[in-house]
Order: structure tokens, then C-alpha cells, then sequence
């Protein structure tokens, strides 16, 4: 986000891997693609929306007022914590962000509009990322949503395996889901 004009992808599975790699070969400007390491999720096979800059996908439409809006990978663990979520009555929405930048203004716009949880997911360290920026856009919007934002805590990691790592900072499905339910039952009080 600190680089005029970069745009950066973070693709959820494999076909959307290579569909951005297509897209970044069309653009005149320059554009990363950021990947997790290990093998490539090949999920939602059925979501193949082509690519419009800073434009997200929604992956999963929700009945409830929460939305989970995930980076890259992040996509996966949406879509499982939407699992669990149902599981306690609770219908979430799960959008693909695809663009870590430019940010999908018009997304972040209606869900500021609305009442409701809107749940950020990132595997990146919160201090300088997609999340901070999404935080920034829904503050100066004056959000009526109740932002919960799930990153890597600033601290040192240690080497582990994609799975273990995801677990020990909290980034795993379960611990999103508890982190979710919390959130609405302080939201009760």
C-alpha cells in the first residue's frame, strides 16, 4: 500500500492463481501477486468472476447482518468459519477481497452503510496492511458496521508448518468463529 499506483492480487485458489497472472499481464502499470506458500487451495471451483481492478467477489451470500470479507488464502478459512457459523444459526455472507490494493471502495462503502459485523481476514501482520487500510476507509466513512479484524498480532513468528502457524495466531477457522461469536455477544449486552 505504500508503492503509488502498485496494485496487488492475492488470489484465492489455483485457477484464481493463474487467471491473475493473466490479469497482470494485461495491465500496463505494476501489479504483484501475493501467494502463501505450500500447495494451492483448489475450493469454490464454481466462483470463476473474471478480474476488474480493486473489485472483490462475493463467494457465499449470507441471510445474517455478518460478512466475511478475506484476502487470498484467508478465503479458505472463511468459508470454514461460515461452516461452523451455520452450525449456530448464523447465515454469514463470505466475500473473495482479491485486491489487497487498490481497495473495492464501492464494497467497503455499503458495508459501512449497514448495521452489522463485518469481519476483515488477512495472513499478514496487521501494522501496515490490508486490514489497516480497510480500517482507515471505514473510519473517515463514519461506519455503521462493527469491524473485527483478524491478522497476524504484532510479534515475531516462529517456523512451523502453514497449518500450526495458522493455529498458534489465531488465523485457523475455529478460532475466527469463537472470535465471531464473542463479538455478537458482547454486541447483546
Amino acid at each position: 500500500n505504500t508503492i503509488p499506483g502498485l496494485q496487488v492480487i492475492a488470489p484465492k485458489n489455483a485457477w484464481e492463481l493463474k487467471e491473475a497472472f493473466r490479469y497482470a499481464l494485461s495491465q500496463d502499470g505494476p501489479v504483484a501477486i501475493r501467494y502463501p506458500r505450500g500447495s494451492a487451495w483448489d475450493g469454490l471451483p464454481e466462483c470463476k468472476e473474471p478480474f476488474a481492478l480493486g473489485k472483490s467477489e462475493t463467494v457465499r451470500e449470507g441471510k445474517s447482518p455478518v460478512t466475511l470479507v478475506a484476502l487470498g488464502i484467508m478465503v479458505k478459512t472463511a468459508m470454514e468459519t461460515a461452516a461452523l457459523l451455520e452450525k449456530e444459526g448464523i447465515d454469514a455472507t463470505v466475500v473473495n477481497a482479491r485486491f489487497a490494493s487498490p481497495l473495492d471502495e464501492e464494497l467497503l462503502s455499503k458495508l459501512a452503510a449497514q448495521p452489522g459485523l463485518a469481519v476483515f481476514l488477512e495472513e499478514n501482520e496487521m501494522a501496515g496492511s490490508w486490514c489497516e487500510s480497510v480500517a482507515r476507509v471505514l473510519w473517515e466513512d463514519h461506519s455503521l458496521c462493527r469491524p473485527l479484524f483478524v491478522a497476524v498480532p504484532d510479534r515475531f513468528v516462529k517456523h512451523g508448518s502453514a497449518e500450526e502457524l495458522s493455529k498458534e495466531q489465531g488465523l485457523d477457522a475455529e478460532s475466527v468463529a469463537r472470535r465471531i461469536l464473542a463479538a455478537l455477544a458482547e454486541e447483546k449486552k
